[in-house]
């Protein structure tokens, strides 16, 4: 089974009592991954880390921006 951890801000975070399975919908009795549920004080965490992102993100030049954004969809289409 594949383990998924929860990430904030670049960090993984696994604790096995905050998990939960995730399962394929067409074999709902089969377990694909384990992925683990964040509680209040991370879910704060993890929304205080996107602010800060998103000012980070803001604060890029356009032009900048624009070349992250290019080379992310030439990845994509690179890994069809």
């Amino acid at each position: 089974i594949v383990k998924v951890p929860l990430v904030i801000d670049g960090r993984d975070i696994w604790n096995e009592e905050k998990t939960a399975d995730g399962h394929d919908p067409s074999k709902p009795r089969e377990i694909l991954y384990r992925y683990c549920k964040a509680d209040e004080e991370e879910a704060q965490e993890a929304l205080e880390a996107a602010v800060q992102a998103a000012r980070r993100w803001k604060a890029k030049p356009l032009q900048e921006r624009l070349e992250i954004i290019a080379a992310i969809a030439q990845g994509l289409r690179d890994r069809r």
